[in-house]
């Protein structure tokens, strides 16, 4: 019987994010992009569930990754998400807590003994445009 995200340990979820890394580098090498997003996105969800609680707060602002520029604003969390809005004007938002990070920081920042290479990696590959 296979856990769920959210019953695994530390160690487990760190296992489940190679294992996910891995089968993504191979669709990105195959060329099949729509495997490749749905695997990385399974990744964030993995990675968000290693982001120590408090870390993303609500009224605080942040980078949100693959949108440069601009900065979100927080108006409450709920297990690993961020709801909030990119200006007063927009319509709510909702985002994983992992792809959340402080503003002027790069990179993954948010994660607690995260596997480095294997978050670099996954982030080289991008799906064609």
């Amino acid at each position: 019987m296979n856990k769920l995200l959210w019953q695994m340990s530390h160690e487990e979820l760190l296992r489940e994010m190679e294992r996910l890394q891995r089968e993504a580098e191979q669709c990105r090498e195959e060329g099949r992009w729509n495997e490749w997003e749905v695997l990385k996105r399974r990744y964030d969800v993995a990675r968000s569930h290693l982001v120590e609680a408090g870390t993303i707060r609500a009224g605080g602002r942040y980078r949100v990754e693959d949108h440069p520029g601009k900065l979100f604003t927080v108006t409450r969390v709920r297990g690993i998400m961020a709801y909030g809005r990119f200006s007063p004007e927009e319509e709510e938002q909702a985002f994983l807590i992992a792809l959340l990070h402080p503003p002027g920081t790069q990179g993954i920042t948010t994660v607690k003994c995260a596997p480095q290479e294997a978050l670099r990696d996954l982030d080289r590959g991008r799906s064609p445009s």
